[in-house]
C-alpha cells in the first residue's frame, strides 16, 4: 500500500525506546509497527462493537419472549405502558399457578 500521509505526535523517551525495540525485535520499521498496532486494535474494536451487537440482539430476542409486545392502535399506549405490563405480567403468574 502507497503511504502519503503523515502523522505526528509526542511521546516520552520510554516509550520511544520501547517501540524502537519491539521494531527491531520484529524487524520491521517503527511506522510499519505503529501502523499494524493501530489497524490491530481497531479491528479489535470492531470485533467487539460487532459481538456486543449480536449479544444485544440476543437480548432483544430473549426479552422479547419474556415480555411479548403491544400491539393496537392505541394513542396513549406510551402513557399507559405500565399498567398494560402489570396487567400483562399479573395474567402470565395466574396462568402459571
Amino acid at each position: 500500500m502507497a503511504k502519503s500521509e503523515v502523522y505526528t505526535w509526542r511521546v516520552a523517551t520510554d516509550v520511544k525506546a520501547r517501540l524502537e525495540e519491539a521494531a527491531r525485535r520484529e524487524r520491521r520499521s517503527i511506522a510499519s509497527l505503529l501502523e499494524a498496532i493501530v489497524i490491530d486494535h481497531f479491528l479489535a474494536q470492531n470485533r467487539r462493537a460487532l459481538a456486543d451487537a449480536g449479544h444485544q440482539r440476543e437480548l432483544h430476542a430473549h426479552v422479547a419472549r419474556l415480555a411479548g409486545s403491544f400491539a393496537g392502535s392505541d394513542p396513549d399506549r406510551s402513557a399507559n405502558v405500565r399498567v398494560q405490563v402489570r396487567a400483562q405480567l399479573k395474567a402470565r403468574r395466574d396462568r402459571s399457578r
